[in-house]
């Protein structure tokens, strides 16, 4: 018998139902079995799609972070300059006037996702702008820079939301597949009760012999 178990996972289990439901097809007299792979098949494959759905979503969503924190390491490294600009002498990187508002290097502070460190970073960008020998800086840079990190902000909250959704997704699909590997596996038990050839019954539901034959079939065609 051919049973599905804990370490089977979300392919090998629509994978399985969709095999036993091509080959019970033609057995009327297990319609009623049939029936009952056919809906736990169904809910497999809203659960998987589901999973995949709210998967997508996060990298998505991972992308327009990469997008709106590239937009305001361009606006931070652009003040940065102009403010080294305005500085005199050859290490205009470690003039006072410029550490107050630049702690450490744009380029490198801005490196990399947003996280702590960068929004500490921005934060004193921002609070270094308030000082009066800024004020040309602050009115140029100032707002942008402030209403970027907001995007940025809201873009990180919004994937943790969406993190939060995919484990959602993720709970449900755990709790399908366990309850669909039951329905299958007793599937086969009602099946053999019908029948009573233990033969015909393991032919059905045989769904492991069908995954070989496919990756074997799949390896023809790559090589």
């Amino acid at each position: 018998m051919s049973r599905l178990s804990e370490d089977d996972f979300a392919p090998t289990v629509a994978q399985a139902m969709r095999v036993a439901l091509l080959r019970l097809t033609p057995h009327k007299p297990l319609d009623a079995v049939r029936t009952t792979v056919s809906e736990w098949h169904e809910k497999v494959k809203a659960s998987n799609a589901a999973v995949q759905a709210a998967e997508d979503a996060v990298i998505a969503q991972t992308a327009q972070i990469v997008y709106e924190d590239k937009l305001l390491d361009r606006l931070v490294i652009d003040c940065a300059r102009e403010k080294r600009a305005t500085i005199s002498g050859p290490n205009p990187d470690r003039d006072p006037s410029f550490r107050e508002v630049f702690s450490e290097a744009a380029s490198e502070a801005m490196r990399g996702m947003p996280d702590d460190a960068q929004n500490s970073y921005v934060a004193v960008v921002l609070t270094g702008l308030e000082l009066p020998a800024n004020a040309a800086l602050k009115e140029k840079y100032g707002a942008k820079i402030k209403d970027q990190q907001a995007a940025v902000d809201a873009a990180v909250a919004r994937r943790v939301a969406l993190e939060g959704e995919l484990a959602k997704r993720e709970n449900e699909q755990t709790i399908v597949l366990t309850r669909a590997r039951k329905a299958f596996n007793e599937a086969q038990l009602d099946a053999g009760s019908i029948t009573k050839d233990e033969s015909l019954v393991d032919s059905l539901f045989a769904f492991r012999a069908a995954r070989k034959k496919k990756k074997a079939d799949d390896d023809k065609k790559l090589g």
